[in-house]
């Protein structure tokens, strides 16, 4: 097997999915590209990695069980000192869920059913440069 392109190792990744096969799917991905990555399987796991650890990048799906997506950005926005960049992960393409999350600030939006796993990786390696 070859391997993938590094692109900056040494930034590191948060993945917050529920979807665990997903979750695999992507962090498979990223990996091999050679970024350092977190997991979080729920939205209060993933506040509590991102409230204690350094993230440069995190891809937040919205529909987390326990806190979903929408409540994980409206946290951040409050507390000010977080400054990270957020990818959120859709489920659809509902024009009233971009309008929410673009209002708390994220720094992009993919929707899942358009998603293609080297695009993703793609979009992480130049957002994180």
């Amino acid at each position: 097997m070859i391997a993938e392109n590094k692109i900056k190792p040494d930034c590191k990744i948060l993945l917050a999915e529920g979807d665990r096969f997903l979750s695999k799917v992507i962090s498979n991905k990223l990996l091999r590209r050679g970024f350092c990555l977190s997991l979080a399987n729920d939205g209060l796991e993933a506040m509590a990695k991102i409230k204690t650890e350094q993230f440069d990048l995190v891809l937040l799906d919205l529909t987390l069980s326990k806190k979903n997506g929408l409540e994980v950005l409206a946290e951040l926005k409050k507390d000010k000192k977080l400054k990270i960049k957020i990818v959120v992960l859709l489920s659809l393409s509902k024009t009233s869920d971009i309008e929410k999350i673009k209002k708390l600030g994220i720094t992009d939006y993919i929707i899942k059913s358009d998603l293609s796993i080297n695009t993703l990786a793609d979009k992480v390696g130049e957002l994180i440069k």
